[in-house]
């Protein structure tokens, strides 16, 4: 598997080529994530539209549980694939671990989502001084009854 890293202004693109299992997408997220964390990189997009595999339902879990553990330190990760290899499992492991990965078909939406800026709440003050999102401050004002009164509600990056 080859990787091909460009960073842009806002995001770092990353186009993936060849043949490819379960352990070589392991290797290359290891790798991004020590990279784009000494970047400092918050918003990916991960080509790989040029990857030969053929991973079972098991290899997409994998790679999502890898995104959720390596990545959580971006923003959004938008992955563009071919639209025949399409099963979103991976998105949805990393999103059920709180991971903002979204799985795309063409390279356009994925970098329109990727760097949309009105998808993300902007964090408010509450009462206390912290900030968490909107959303997340209504969610805890319906549900602070069921909580002891010196509880607090915390937003984290992801």
């Amino acid at each position: 598997m080859q990787f091909q890293v460009v960073r842009a202004t806002r995001f770092v693109r990353v186009e993936v080529k060849g043949p490819a299992d379960v352990g070589a997408f392991v290797q290359g997220i290891h790798a991004l994530a020590a990279d784009t964390r000494a970047q400092g990189d918050k918003l990916l997009l991960v080509n790989l539209l040029q990857v030969e595999e053929s991973l079972d339902s098991t290899g997409h879990f994998v790679l999502g549980e890898q995104v959720a553990r390596q990545l959580s330190h971006l923003s959004r990760l938008a992955s563009v694939v071919p639209p025949a290899r399409m099963t979103r499992t991976s998105e949805k492991v990393a999103r059920a671990h709180g991971v903002l990965l979204r799985v795309f078909d063409a390279e356009p939406p994925a970098l329109a989502w990727l760097l949309d800026d009105a998808g993300v709440p902007e964090p408010v003050a509450n009462a206390d001084g912290s900030l968490m999102a909107p959303i997340r401050c209504a969610f805890w004002d319906a549900y602070r009854h069921l909580f002891p009164p010196n509880a607090q509600a915390i937003q984290l990056s992801n």
